[in-house]
């Protein structure tokens, strides 16, 4: 992942906020349209990109509410993927972002998947990783779901 500073003209700031969607969902979005023009990235590739937005967009949200539920806990990204995969949409949007059976190990696709899931709900819940004495981030392993293992988070800080 790129990681950019941009300095937006201020009315596209403003509609951009208007949208109430995070700016990087919106460039986002904008950037696979313009290379699908340039013929750079084919209608598939990008159509399995939106899929890809899709869940990380319902990963924020099913995070976010369990937090605010009161449901917080240091495995809140094993959780959230426990509670998303119950959902009919959201198992079959899984499945064709990683091409074949979500509960299957050593997929590509399936583990980049699973970074970003990891990171989308530290970030919607601004979450502290749990970490050693050494300073590294600790890992727990899951059998029988979707992710073979998670990174525990000690805290959270949601905007009030």
């Amino acid at each position: 992942m790129v990681k950019r500073s941009v300095r937006l003209d201020p009315a596209i700031d403003t509609k951009v906020q208007e949208l109430n969607r995070p700016l990087s969902e919106v460039v986002h979005e904008a950037l696979l349209d313009y290379l699908i023009k340039l013929g750079v990235l084919d209608k598939e590739e990008a159509a399995l990109q939106v899929k890809t937005l899709e869940i990380l967009k319902d990963v924020a949200a099913m995070a976010v509410g369990l937090v605010k539920a009161g449901k917080f806990s240091e495995a809140i990204t094993d959780e959230v993927l426990v509670q998303l995969m119950q959902e009919e949409k959201f198992a079959a949007a899984y499945a064709q972002v990683v091409g074949g059976d979500p509960y299957k190990h050593d997929n590509p696709r399936k583990k980049k998947l699973n970074l970003k899931i990891g990171a989308k709900v530290r970030e919607a819940i601004d979450g502290t990783v749990m970490t050693n004495d050494k300073g590294r981030a600790l890992t727990r392993v899951v059998h029988n779901r979707v992710i073979q293992s998670y990174t525990p988070m000690s805290s959270f800080n949601l905007p009030a």
